[in-house]
C-alpha cells in the first residue's frame, strides 16, 4: 500500500469495515519483507523473488468494544484509534474517511447499503449520520 501511495500521488485513503476487526486481541500489519539475510520496507520486482518473500509483522493491540455505533472520532475504542493513527504512520497517508456498521434500508425492490462515515481528516462527527 506504501508503494501505490508513493507512486500514485494518493493523499488520503477510505479505510472500511473497521468493526471487522472488533474483538480481536491483537491486530498485525505487514511492514516489510525478508528473503534470506535481505529485508525489504517494499515488494520487490519479479515473480521468483516475491514468491520467496516472507513478511514481517508489527503487532498491534486490539480492542473488545464495538465500533459499530461509533457517530464520531470520540466515540472509537481508544486502541482503534492507535491502529488508525499506526496505520497512517506505515502506509504515509491519512485516513480521510472511515466506515463502520453498514446498515441496509429498502430502496425500491433491492436493499441498498449506508454506511456510516467519519471524516477523520476533521476528526468530527459522521456525514449523512442521524442525529
Amino acid at each position: 500500500m506504501r508503494q501505490a501511495i508513493k507512486t500514485g500521488g494518493i493523499d488520503g485513503i477510505a479505510l472500511t469495515k473497521l468493526d471487522v476487526l472488533d474483538g480481536f486481541d491483537e491486530i498485525k500489519f505487514c511492514t516489510a519483507y525478508r528473503r534470506g539475510g535481505e529485508t525489504y520496507d517494499y515488494v520487490p520486482a519479479g515473480m521468483t523473488v516475491q514468491a520467496a518473500l516472507e513478511p514481517v509483522y508489527e503487532t498491534a493491540e486490539g480492542w473488545r468494544e464495538t465500533t459499530r455505533a461509533a457517530r464520531s472520532w470520540a466515540d472509537l475504542p481508544a486502541t482503534a484509534i492507535k491502529y488508525i493513527v499506526r496505520l497512517e504512520e506505515l502506509i504515509g497517508a491519512p485516513v480521510a474517511l472511515l466506515s463502520t456498521s453498514p446498515r441496509a434500508r429498502r430502496h425500491g425492490a433491492g436493499a441498498r447499503p449506508l454506511r456510516r462515515l467519519i471524516p477523520l481528516a476533521s476528526r468530527g462527527k459522521l456525514r449523512n449520520a442521524p442525529d
